[in-house]
């Protein structure tokens, strides 16, 4: 999701309204003295994608509604909101307008259309419930009067572990109390299975396109490259004045490139041959174990019946290597299964690469017996053979490129199938709840989260906390023996600076992740130095730019420089002590 523009429209003539306010590609930056009215812009966007935000009573006098404009995917949509206390939101696609009087029904059809699934969580009341952009949106929206005090701090919790339950559903993690767990694992299950089957099939797929394609394997940039060198001589040839040493020159070019085939295919040869001989050299060492083993074991039997080499009963001299006999014997002769098969399917291997080199002599030969006629005079029946050969060769190059292209693609296919199919195997993992060792996904979450609060602590130039950092299963943070309610002031600004940021860097380096904007309210300029605020913005920008994000911030005295892909905006109404964004008619110049 893409936030393009925003605009405060006013309650009558004398009303107060915004310019069209456009959104920065990476960053916008609000900037303006105290009292000029960032704040109820700001407030303004998060309000109109529903959160309950209590603005002054003169903007509830002043302002009609707010109007955001967004992309999401390839679709364009408005959101229209009107500043009242009662609820009353639009949203508007290709001209038609859908009415929501209910912030529950409201927040159900946004995260359809920004297609983000909600299962069903239990709430604080043990009843079914499901989130609200409300509950979702403090994630990615830090309000200057209460975000500031707490790490996560919405509207109202009526969600049991509300704030673990909304970073789970950020990151793509299963819900910790979801209401309908027998049914959301049953139609995991059956994901998986169809999973299964898929790459089964694309491995099969995969299977023969590599068994279709000649060696030596070259890419799709390879090929393209080789077509366009046959294309230039091609052309070359067309346009010669000297026929006979352009055509010479062209097959002997030709037959430089079937020989460099040829060393590579012998080279290859030389490779699979070697290997397999490692194979039946490893294999014969195996051998020996394995009747070592035997001896051993013979041994074992031998001596088990003389009591009188040893009185006790329960000797256990033997007892070691009788139990894992068994055991390894099996593991052996399953290694000398493994490498008879592998070694001759490098037989094979050479076996049809031999096929290959003999077909690339052939046609070296066909070409020196080309070049010998265009040398001995028969100038035009040469080159027009060398032409013929030349537009063979790069339909054969083409089709070869082709089914490399279509391989490529389909590798590219495959793994995003097998990252798929990890993702629903760690969901079933992961369903039970309890966040356990099981649960992979969730331990390289916390600790990729750890890594990135620390950056940011580093970013913000943070005293005096400990970089002994631990993340929970609920995304809690406890830095050595302190927890974020012990820190006061500056420090618990930078902490959750720190630890939200992390959160929104972890969130987009999903590109399928659609809520892709960071609205912050700065802090008060004395919580935090401006050199450190100067870092922070700073690491976002490139942030943003690295995961394709937007970050929207307002400042006072902290001035960022932006660039191209940023926007700034500054107060354009004239007001009675200073310029304001907010005013009556057209902006002033």
């Amino acid at each position: 999701m893409v936030l393009l523009s925003v605009k405060i429209k006013p309650a009558g003539e004398q009303g107060w309204q915004s310019p069209m306010l456009v959104f920065g590609e990476e960053l916008t930056q609000l900037f303006g003295p105290n009292g000029c009215g960032k704040t109820p812009v700001l407030q303004s966007v998060a309000y109109a994608l529903g959160y309950p935000v209590t603005f002054r009573e003169d903007i509830y006098r002043h302002c009609e509604s707010v109007t955001l404009n967004l992309r999401a995917g390839d679709q364009e949509f408005c959101l229209e909101r009107r500043i009242d206390r009662d609820f009353d939101a639009k949203i508007i696609l290709e001209s038609e307008a859908e009415s929501f009087f209910d912030e529950k029904e409201y927040s159900r059809a946004l995260f359809d259309l920004f297609a983000v699934e909600c299962e069903v969580l239990t709430s604080t009341q043990n009843e079914p419930v499901r989130p609200y952009l409300a509950t979702f949106l403090p994630l990615f929206y830090l309000d200057q009067d209460t975000a500031y005090t707490n790490l996560y701090s919405p509207p109202a919790s009526f969600i049991r572990d509300q704030y673990a339950e909304m970073v789970r559903l950020a990151l793509g993690i299963p819900p910790k109390h979801s209401f309908d767990k027998k049914k959301i694992a049953i139609g995991k299950k059956r994901q998986l299975a169809e999973l299964d089957r898929a790459v089964v099939r694309k491995q099969s797929l995969l299977e023969n396109l590599v068994a279709e394609l000649p060696s030596p394997r070259r890419s799709f940039a390879e090929l393209q490259a080789d077509i366009e060198q046959i294309k230039e001589r091609i052309e070359a040839l067309k346009e010669s004045e000297s026929l006979s040493s352009d055509a010479d020159s062209a097959v002997s070019s030709m037959i430089y490139d079937r020989q460099r085939v040829a060393r590579e295919l012998t080279s290859e040869m030389r490779d699979l041959r070697m290997r397999a001989e490692g194979f039946i050299t490893i294999k014969e060492e195996i051998e020996t174990e394995i009747n070592t083993l035997s001896l051993n074991e013979s041994a074992r039997r031998l001596f088990s019946s003389f009591e009188d080499i040893c009185a006790k009963a329960e000797c256990g001299l033997f007892l070691t290597s009788a139990e894992s006999y068994a055991k390894n014997l099996l593991y052996l002769r399953d290694q000398v299964k493994d490498l008879d098969r592998n070694t001759q399917l490098q037989r094979a291997r050479v076996t049809e690469l031999e096929r290959r080199l003999s077909e690339v002599k052939e046609e070296i030969t066909g070409l020196e017996r080309k070049r010998e006629l265009i040398r001995s005079g028969e100038g035009i029946d040469g080159v027009i053979e060398t032409m013929t050969e030349l537009s063979r060769a790069m339909f054969a190059l083409q089709r070869e490129a082709d089914s490399v292209e279509q391989l490529e693609s389909e590798q590219r296919s495959y793994v995003e199938l097998l990252n798929e199919r990890d993702k629903v195997q760690n969901d079933l993992a992961s369903i039970g709840g309890a966040g356990g060792a099981s649960d992979i996904r969730l331990i390289e979450l916390r600790r990729d989260l750890r890594e990135r609060i620390l950056f940011w602590l580093d970013t913000l130039h943070t005293k005096n906390v400990s970089r002994e950092v631990r993340v929970d299963n609920d995304f809690g943070v406890q830095f050595g023996e302190e927890r974020i309610r012990q820190f006061k002031g500056s420090t618990l600004v930078r902490v959750i600076l720190a630890i939200r940021a992390a959160l929104f860097e972890l969130y987009t380096r999903d590109p399928s992740n659609r809520f892709r904007f960071f609205v912050l309210d700065t802090p008060r300029q004395q919580d935090i130095e401006a050199v450190d605020l100067g870092n922070f913005i700073t690491s976002l920008k490139d942030l943003a730019k690295r995961n394709g994000a937007q970050v929207i911030f307002s400042t006072t005295e902290y001035h960022f420089e932006c660039d191209a892909r940023d926007r700034e905006w500054v107060p354009q109404y004239n007001g009675l002590e200073q310029r304001m964004f907010l005013g009556v008619g057209k902006p002033n110049d």
